[in-house]
């Protein structure tokens, strides 16, 4: 009589299966070593291909830095180098080819205490020809020769002065000069015409007292005005009383002055109330006025106690007052 329950043990299942499967002990440790070692493979082919990637990777960096140092120096030498090279031999070494350097000798060199002779060089400097002083600013000035030119060569040369005319409120310095000699044999020396000279030069009459008071420095020029150049004539005195007494008795001579030497057409010969000079007043001084609107006049006036200007219109000599005064 068998038992009806049968107790299944892995003992019994491996004694089984080697009597069915005809396995023994022996076949089935090498199934399992042989799952182990494949398994083991495995792993360690995993850990290679790891490895491999992770050197890859370090190694890739590297290369692609070498990459771009090498894109970046031959950039460099295409952009940078060649052209310094090409200007360099087009036109430095032209100009170190024509460099003369002195030939050094022994001679060159100074071996002993004594100090070498420094070469002296000799300038030679002209001295300027001494101009009329300019007591007002000027924007031009004009020299006027009178040891060479005759009292018409002049007037015409001012004239030509008038005629190419000024901007409005410039003015031109037309100084005169004279040549002399300081004594005999000596060489000429220029220098600038008195206030006297230049009055017996213009051929007019100029009374004793005025003549006393008149310092030697004075100024004629140009100023600019809508009408053209106008005429001016800027005297100094020493005294203002003297000065003043001496203006009212070389009056009716100013016009012939201005006629002779700028070349103005003052009507000179009119009816005695027309030709005397009126008092005016200009920017608050008394002034003395020849002539009207409708023709050519001349005016003049102290702008201080020892500076008279005499000018060709009534607005001329207000704003050469103006300078004067330094307004």
């Amino acid at each position: 009589m068998e038992p009806t329950n049968k107790i299944r043990t892995m003992k019994k299942d491996i004694a089984e299966a080697i009597k069915e499967q005809d396995e023994t002990l022996v076949s089935i440790a090498l199934a399992e070593r042989k799952q182990q070692e494949q398994a083991t493979q495995k792993e360690g082919l995993a850990r290679e291909q790891g490895a491999q990637a992770q050197a890859v990777g370090e190694q890739g960096a590297p290369k692609r830095r070498g990459r771009v140092f090498l894109v970046t120096t031959v950039f460099f030498i295409i952009i940078i180098v060649i052209p310094a090279g090409w200007i360099s031999f087009k036109f430095l070494l032209p100009k170190l080819y024509s460099v003369n350097l002195p030939p050094l000798s022994i001679q060159n060199f100074n071996f002993s205490n004594q100090p070498i002779e420094q070469a002296t060089t000799t300038i030679t400097v002209e001295h300027a020809i001494l101009l009329a002083p300019s007591l007002i600013p000027a924007q031009s000035e004009k020299r006027l020769d009178t040891s060479k030119n005759t009292p018409q060569h002049i007037l015409a040369l001012i004239t030509v002065e008038k005629t190419a005319g000024l901007n409005i409120g410039d003015i031109e310095n037309l100084y005169f000069t004279k040549e002399s000699s300081p004594q005999e044999g000596a060489p000429l020396e220029t220098t600038p015409l008195s206030a006297d000279k230049f009055l017996a030069f213009g051929g007019v009459f100029a009374p004793e007292m005025l003549i006393r008071s008149l310092e030697s420095p004075f100024m004629a020029g140009l100023f600019g005005e809508d009408s053209g150049a106008t005429p001016f004539i800027i005297l100094k005195v020493s005294s203002y009383e003297t000065g003043l007494a001496g203006m009212l008795a070389f009056e009716e001579h100013i016009p012939y002055l201005f006629n002779t030497v700028f070349g103005m057409n003052i009507e000179t010969q009119t009816t005695e109330k027309r030709s005397a000079f009126h008092t005016i007043v200009v920017l608050g001084r008394d002034a003395r006025l020849f002539g009207g609107d409708s023709r050519q006049s001349v005016a003049y006036a102290f702008a201080d106690t020892e500076t008279i200007v005499i000018a060709g219109s009534q607005n001329a000599l207000g704003k050469i007052m103006l300078i004067v005064a330094g307004k």
